[in-house]
């Protein structure tokens, strides 16, 4: 079973659109919707140099690289070390993980 299995064009609001059959995400055009597909069969084009993360495109890897690895981040997770450009992002991050959020006051 290939991209084309999973393929089906639907008409909405009189345009034709591209929809997964498996999450049901809708997409105006078939590339996107192949990229998107290729994060659900974790076939990747593109790797980050730095960590090896796949990335289905390559404006997928430059946001990867700008919030993973840039060295002017403000927020880091004091459980992984991992780090965020915005607390909400560390915020989502500790609710994901259940790690600790050392900027959530504790009522």
């Amino acid at each position: 079973m290939g991209l084309l299995f999973y393929l089906q064009v639907i008409a909405v609001r009189g345009s034709v659109r591209f929809r997964c059959t498996i999450c049901g995400s809708h997409y105006g055009h078939r590339t996107s919707l192949i990229v998107h597909q290729r994060r659900h069969e974790g076939k990747y084009s593109y790797y980050c140099p730095k960590c090896g993360k796949g990335c289905a495109s390559t404006s997928f890897l430059r946001r990867h690289l700008s919030s993973a690895h840039q060295a002017n981040t403000k927020f880091e997770c004091v459980t992984c070390g991992q780090s965020f450009d915005k607390m909400k992002e560390l915020t989502l991050h500790t609710m994901i993980s259940g790690h600790v959020d050392p900027y959530k006051k504790n009522d």
